[in-house]
């Protein structure tokens, strides 16, 4: 399947079905399917009872339950609305995941494209109910949306008198990338919308989002803010992110290294915005930070990308820099001035165990921080610190040591699950 080059916006809009799933993309292109906007011929007959989303594992499953509340047999094309962009081709070329040129004039190509994307399946009470993709001749404004729906897939369901159905739109959608001016960042949002079509509430409406950790390296991480390698602009660095979630879940849990939040309603009209998003609010490029130890100055590099001084005096964000650059060095290769990052790395470890640094340069840097206690001559690190050093330091792990990092490693589930209740209870 050819997946975007990036990562996600996605807005789950609340109108006529229930949940409409957006996918703005990054610089290039985007296909968006417009789930809470799908829509059949008006028929009296026919009612929707409720709505339930789930997201796990970069898979959507969007539910409806439709019923025929007549008595005679019914049939409807169920219509769902896409928004597909796809950037112009340069000097006759584009450079997409190899993608043809002119492939913006080619509705064959398109067609074939927004398939691979998606790769949809519909289903009425387990029956596959075939989709047909088209392009609209006269595209339509999405509603509460700035982009032209300009595709449609559409199904026909048959129902019998009395009939209820369970219809499920199953698409795939990774996560992508999105830069704006202010940095690159990742929305997960359900936009409930208040719209005169809500004629009386839904039954029941519940939502699931099923995410994993972040950093990949989970668990050392702080869920409210983390941090992140990046080279995808070709300089390698460190981003900074913000996470913000709102309202509160009705429900948090964690499992197997992902925390779920559930929303769930009873004679619901959308209202409220389910959001979850996570912003870079900082950059470190490695090159600066390098040139940084090498000149034994913090000062005049880290001045450029953020202000250093106040985003570490938050001790899990320092633990969540170095870990993230830690694992950076060990994953890639690459990365000019390796060695002096890794001294970083080491003595950011040292710093958040209260080691008295002799050499000037590192004891001035970390005392600037709230959180640097010198007490000890030397450290001897422990439990989820050891392990991190001795992989950095490439030390083999013993059998024992490899159950005491499950046991930490849940532990560490739960503290990010505390970390993250406390957002909405500050």
């Amino acid at each position: 399947m050819k997946k975007g080059i990036n990562i996600v916006t996605i807005t789950v809009m609340s109108i006529l079905a229930g949940v409409s799933l957006v996918f703005p993309y990054y610089h290039y292109h985007y296909v968006r399917p417009y789930a809470g906007q799908v829509f059949f011929s008006k028929n009296a007959s026919i009612a929707i009872l409720d709505e339930k989303l789930i997201y796990m594992d970069d898979k959507f499953n969007v539910v409806y339950s439709i019923s025929n509340t007549g008595v005679k047999p019914q049939k409807i094309k169920m219509n769902l609305p896409i928004s597909f962009s796809l950037a112009t081709p340069v000097n006759g070329e584009l450079n997409l995941n190899g993608m043809p040129v002119g492939i913006t004039e080619d509705e064959k190509i398109e067609l074939e494209y927004i398939d691979d994307e998606l790769d949809l399946l519909c289903t009425a009470n387990g029956t596959v109910i075939q989709q047909k993709l088209q392009k609209l001749e006269n595209p339509i404004m999405a509603l509460g949306q700035g982009e032209d729906i300009n595709y449609m897939y559409q199904g026909e369901i048959e129902f019998q008198p009395n009939e209820t159905k369970t219809v499920i739109y199953n698409f795939s959608q990774e996560p992508m990338l999105t830069d704006y001016e202010t940095g690159f960042y990742k929305v997960l949002l359900y936009l409930q919308l208040t719209e005169t079509m809500w004629k009386k509430p839904i039954k029941s409406a519940y939502y699931k989002v099923v995410y994993p950790f972040f950093p990949l390296h989970e668990p050392f991480t702080n869920i409210v803010s983390y941090y992140r390698y990046s080279d995808l602009t070709g300089v390698p660095c460190i981003n900074q992110y913000d996470y913000y979630i709102t309202p509160k879940p009705h429900s948090i849990s964690t499992s197997n290294q992902y925390f779920i939040l559930e929303w769930n309603y009873k004679k619901y009209i959308p209202k409220n915005d389910i959001k979850l998003d996570w912003e870079t609010s900082g950059e470190y490029q490695l090159a600066d930070l390098t040139k940084a130890i090498e000149d034994e100055d913090f000062s005049k590099y880290m001045i450029i990308h953020g202000l250093f001084k106040e985003d570490f005096n938050d001790r899990d964000r320092f633990f969540s820099f170095i870990v993230t650059l830690g694992y950076a060095l060990k994953e890639h290769d690459n990365i000019n001035g390796a060695k002096n990052l890794m001294r970083f790395v080491i003595n950011g470890m040292n710093a958040l165990n209260g080691y008295k640094f002799i050499m000037k340069f590192w004891r001035e840097f970390f005392s600037q921080f709230h959180w640097y206690k010198p007490k000890y001559d030397t450290v001897e690190f422990s439990g989820l610190d050891k392990i991190f050093v001795d992989t950095m330091l490439g030390a083999t792990l013993t059998p024992a040591e490899k159950d005491k990092e499950d046991v930490l490693k849940k532990q560490a589930v739960k503290e990010v699950k505390d970390k993250l209740e406390k957002v909405w209870n500050k």
